[in-house]
């Protein structure tokens, strides 16, 4: 910085009525005097380069100041723009498919900084609900499993991704054992016999006595109480991240199959014509949806449960 703003102390003037000042009173005199110098010098030092350039040519703290207050309010529009685009951005921001809970915890955090930085508080309470109410439906049984057991308002956002995590490395480890399965049996050789005897297995014959080749084989009947009426009315239990307080625990669907990827139930939402699956659903298999009426007819009371079923 350059030091031709400043000018050399000018002397001393008193009144007449003071014409011998004591040195207190002069050094007090200096003090006054030099702190226009001191401001000015505090201004200019704490500032960037940028800022320096635009208030150099000021000659008094006042001028520097004023100077100072002008610009600043400018960049205060830009920062809260700044600050409107990334709240909007955090509110759009969803779970990929490809991507594992740390990497979408990381990409909320980058956002949740950035607008710290800029000076907006954000709780940790309003980053855990948007990690739950973003998430795939793969974890909604887990999501399930937290609101019966834990607090979700009082719950960190570490706990929360951990329990998540250790759930997606449960399922990797899985996974892996099934690949590694299939690929040793793949590679393994086989004769024709051995062929031929897993396949006896497999087709019906007349030696099974009007018996599928599972129970001949396992020695037990296969489970069918999962099976339900194709088209019967059901409620399925909506999660409480997805409803308000004084809104409906289920929702009114129709039956129409089961699910291939994970376990649940295909059901078709008569108002928007849209299926989702859910494992949690009450059948009652004696109703039925009027598509003439577009309403439901025939209610009964005798509700089947279909929540332990599919486990």
């Amino acid at each position: 910085m350059s030091s031709s703003s400043f000018s050399p102390t000018p002397p001393l003037m008193f009144n007449s009525e003071r014409a011998n000042p004591t040195v207190a009173q002069i050094r007090q005199h200096y003090d006054d005097r030099a702190k226009r110098y001191k401001a000015m010098s505090c201004l200019q030092n704490s500032v960037s380069d940028l800022i320096f350039i635009r208030i150099i040519a000021c000659e008094t703290p006042k001028q520097a100041w004023d100077k100072l207050k002008e610009e600043f309010h400018s960049i205060e529009k830009i920062r809260q723009q700044q600050l409107i685009k990334l709240r909007r951005d955090f509110e759009n921001l969803k779970m990929k498919e490809t991507e594992t809970i740390k990497q979408y915890s990381d990409r909320i955090m980058a956002f949740v900084n950035n607008i710290r930085l800029l000076g907006d508080q954000f709780s940790e309470s309003g980053i855990v609900e948007k990690v739950i109410a973003n998430l795939p439906k793969r974890y909604e049984v887990k999501i399930s499993f937290l609101e019966d057991s834990r607090d979700l308002s009082t719950i960190s956002l570490n706990e929360l991704i951990n329990a998540f995590h250790a759930q997606e490395q449960r399922r990797t480890s899985r996974q892996e054992k099934h690949h590694e399965g299939a690929f040793q049996t793949k590679s393994k050789p086989t004769s024709s016999s051995s062929s031929y005897k897993g396949k006896k297995n497999w087709l019906p014959t007349k030696a099974l006595l009007k018996k599928t080749p599972f129970e001949v084989w396992s020695r037990f009947k296969p489970s069918v109480v999962h099976l339900r009426i194709f088209g019967c009315i059901c409620y399925a239990h909506v999660l409480i991240i997805k409803r308000e307080k004084l809104e409906k625990k289920a929702q009114l669907g129709i039956l129409v199959g089961y699910n291939s990827v994970e376990k649940g139930y295909r059901i078709l939402d008569p108002t928007t014509y849209k299926v989702f699956v859910n494992r949690y659903v009450v059948f009652d298999e004696k109703a039925a949806w009027n598509w003439d009426k577009a309403k439901l007819e025939s209610v009964t009371k005798d509700l089947v449960t279909g929540a332990n079923e599919v486990d």
